[in-house]
């Protein structure tokens, strides 16, 4: 955004290449001659008691506040030329961003041990300020990551030696586990074994001392029982003739 203005008569305020006369000047300090804004700087011009130019000189400003009305005098005297509405829009929108710029530049206070002061914040000083320190910044970092970049093969290194003894060591385990467990079913065959064995000469005892006796007792009953039968149907019941007796 581009502007001036000048409080000599006819008191000509200029946006782009837009300018009117007749401006009210009255709010500004009576030595200001000539205002100029380019490209988000200002410059002043001052003048003497008589009304002269003082010396030619230009001295900076940032703060476009102070110079924001004469912006909707501009555009009251200038609407008699025809003033389309996305020129006003565009006027006052330049306005707006350039107060956020010039805010956001201001010099800002803070006391420090050697005296309160107030700080330049322009976008140049602290470019100029931080440019070395970003630099070394980004020397440090790159310094960092050489280093990083270093350490990855050893990390890796590590890392397979970490991983080969782990598993050498679940090998190893496994291996001592699986030995374990051939001794135990060893263990608990022999001792099945010996079960069986002791189970089966048991029951051979038992066959032999109480089933067969007892078998032998069952084929003796019977046969005394049959010849008793025997002789009663013969040898008593027949002499006393009972019919059906031999």
């Amino acid at each position: 955004m581009r502007w001036w203005l000048t409080t000599d008569a006819p008191r000509v305020f200029s946006v782009d290449n837009a300018a009117v006369k007749g401006m009210d000047f009255s709010a500004l300090e009576p030595d200001i001659w000539m205002v100029q804004w380019t490209e988000g700087k200002g410059e002043i011009e001052r003048q003497d008691d008589d009304g002269n130019n003082l010396n030619g000189l230009r001295e900076p400003f940032i703060d476009i506040t102070p110079y924001a009305p004469f912006f909707q005098q501009f555009l009251r005297l200038i609407k008699a030329k025809a003033l389309l509405l996305p020129q006003a829009k565009k006027v006052q929108t330049d306005l707006i961003r350039e107060i956020y710029e010039s805010k956001r530049q201001l010099p800002f206070h803070y006391p420090v041990a050697a005296g309160d002061y107030w700080w330049d914040a322009t976008d140049e000083t602290l470019f100029s300020s931080t440019a070395s320190g970003l630099q070394n910044t980004i020397a440090k970092l790159n310094t960092v990551i050489d280093k990083l970049n270093g350490l990855v093969p050893g990390i890796n290194s590590v890392d397979a030696n970490l991983a080969a003894t782990a598993n050498s060591a679940d090998s190893a385990i496994i291996s001592g586990i699986n030995a374990q467990f051939g001794t135990i079913n060893a263990g608990i065959s022999a001792i099945g074994n010996v079960l069986v064995a002791q189970v089966n000469s048991a029951i051979a005892e038992i066959n032999s001392s109480i089933v067969t006796p007892h078998n032998n007792a069952i084929d003796s009953v019977d046969a005394y029982g049959n010849a008793l039968v025997s002789y009663i149907n013969v040898s008593m019941l027949g002499s006393l003739g009972v019919p059906g007796a031999h």
